[in-house]
């Protein structure tokens, strides 16, 4: 599966990632993020909870909030990471989970 790596613009560190929108339900988003070592998800969406904000999903890892998000509703890409945005050990952590997830790569053609 293709990640998209965000780094931050001053140190370089890794501050967030993307993934392909592609056929990723919500539910999807959760499986893998329940493979997260001390991750709770908050909420699911998009519902009542997330009105327009793009949000998929919200989760804690090691209380770092993260979010999914596909910002502008109509992305090929959803973005995830540390909300606010920050360079947080756990990013990597969470990236690890997405890169070795079955149900992503079963979706999304391998990188290239």
């Amino acid at each position: 599966m293709k990640i998209f790596d965000i780094h931050d613009a001053e140190t370089g560190e890794l501050l967030a990632f993307e993934v392909r929108n592609l056929l990723v339900t919500r539910w999807g988003l959760a499986r893998i993020v329940r493979d997260i070592p001390n991750a709770k998800i908050v909420r699911i969406g998009p519902n009542e909870w997330f009105p327009d904000s793009g949000e998929r999903l919200a989760f804690d890892v090691n209380d770092v909030s993260f979010a999914v998000m596909e910002p502008f509703a109509d992305n090929s890409r959803l973005w995830i990471g540390p909300v606010p945005p920050r360079v947080v050990p756990q990013v990597a952590t969470v990236r690890s989970a997405f890169a070795r997830s079955t149900i992503l790569s079963r979706l999304l053609p391998a990188a290239s």
